[in-house]
């Protein structure tokens, strides 16, 4: 999350608005999978989950990583340590990741889009909550509107597997070694094939500046992180429309421009974060 932070500085924006050549983007498509509540936030971070766990059912090779949940549960250990209060919120949250890895992996033999596995979704997002905003806002866990359950059997309904379906490797919600910490962590959605891909649950099929300069952002550190370079396309997934956008990283920018640019960028990640 640290990354867009960073993002969103003035002077670090001006630089990507600099460099970068906003992208065209496709005619306006129909909104497939309306809202059914205000939870927004909610629903989107447990799309992300959900997903990420189609994607492994549907291509087993897929390479994933402990989940955020998990580092999230590890923080509210750490906290409840210190304040015995926060006892039970970790008791609960333990019990919600431990019930969650069983309806995985169930999930991973059978391949059914089950309510269980959607509420499980749901909970690992609330859980994961507490890791995003370090305690700053009250969250609960456990409180569960049977809308969304809806919403998300709608959204991943219309997910064809077929454009995520990888021919040499798929990460899921990749993290960029010791570039991430640069910049105080820092994980994308997808990463597969050539492709770094952002899921967005937006009523809105735009391509907002803050979801272009993402993207670049995650290249960036891609790019600082390996030598080689593997990846040429970036790209949003509009999963309320069922839309996988891409553009190529040669239209945005030249490869020089982009040296140049790497070395400003950590540099001033170095004078943001020391």
């Amino acid at each position: 999350m640290s990354l867009l932070k960073f993002l969103k500085i003035r002077e670090v924006q001006q630089k990507f608005k600099e460099i970068f050549r906003f992208p065209s983007f496709p005619p306006k498509k129909d909104m497939l999978v309306i809202p059914l509540t205000e939870n927004y936030a909610l629903v989107g971070g447990a799309f992300d989950y959900l997903l990420r766990f189609f994607i492994k059912y549907q291509y087993p090779e897929a390479i994933d990583r402990k989940w955020v949940a998990e580092t999230s549960l590890e923080l509210i250990q750490s906290v409840s340590r210190k304040y015995p209060k926060y006892i039970p919120l970790y008791k609960q949250a333990r019990k919600v990741v431990e019930n969650a890895k069983k309806v995985y992996q169930k999930y991973l033999k059978k391949g059914k889009i089950t309510d269980k596995l959607l509420r499980t979704t749901i909970l690992l997002d609330q859980v994961e909550s507490y890791y995003r905003t370090r305690f700053k806002y009250p969250h609960t866990i456990g409180v569960i509107d049977n809308r969304d359950i809806t919403d998300l059997r709608n959204l991943i309904s219309i997910v064809s597997p077929t454009i995520f379906y990888p021919t040499r490797i798929c990460r899921l919600n990749p993290i960029f070694g010791k570039a991430s910490r640069l910049v105080r962590g820092a994980d994308a959605d997808l990463l597969i094939d050539d492709k770094i891909i952002e899921i967005k649950v937006s009523k809105y099929l735009r391509l907002f500046r803050d979801y272009f300069y993402q993207l670049l952002g995650y290249y960036t550190l891609y790019r600082i992180a390996y030598e080689e370079n593997f990846i040429h396309q970036l790209g949003v997934y509009f999963a309320r429309h069922g839309y996988l956008y891409l553009f190529k990283i040669r239209d945005v920018v030249r490869e020089n421009e982009f040296l140049d640019f790497k070395s400003w960028f950590i540099d001033k990640a170095f004078e943001v974060y020391g």
